[in-house]
């Protein structure tokens, strides 16, 4: 196939898949939280603690968008925290790979939520000393104080 007609074809699958997502119920897609590199199904008890090595991160849900807090510690020392403004709009990525099997190109899809960090964002170091404070207004970047 053509590079033209295999950007329709992706262009066409993402078109089709948003479509459906729209039409899902509220809330069924996870949410994609940017600073852990991580999706969660939002769930009704909303809070989630999640072990990985040394970091333990705790994540409160406040709603099905994203509208969270979120603190990471090592060995029970803060690494940093901030909080997610909930965004309702579905976002959707792709990934076209080729198996060398059935020599076909295999196109996947994934809709979540992906939320915006939102007021400050604390940094310390291992020390325990804060260093670095970012302000975010609505995913935007406004000022970093601290290296």
């Amino acid at each position: 196939m053509s590079y033209m007609y295999k950007l329709i074809f992706v262009t066409l699958i993402i078109c089709f898949t948003y479509s459906s997502c729209k039409s899902q119920e509220k809330c069924s897609a996870p949410i994609y939280f940017d600073a852990v590199d991580l999706k969660l199904n939002f769930n009704k008890s909303n809070d989630s603690t999640i072990i990985k090595g040394d970091s333990v991160w705790q994540i409160l849900i406040y709603n099905c968008y994203g509208k969270s807090k979120i603190v990471c510690k090592s060995k029970d020392k803060k690494v940093f925290s901030g909080t997610y403004l909930g965004d309702s709009s579905i976002k959707i990525d792709s990934l076209i790979t080729y198996d060398i099997f059935s020599q076909k190109e295999v196109v996947t899809v994934s809709y979540f939520y992906r939320p915006k960090r939102n007021g400050k964002w604390k940094y310390w170091n291992i020390e325990g000393d804060l260093v670095r404070v970012e302000l975010y207004d609505k995913g935007r970047l406004v000022s970093v104080k601290g290296h």
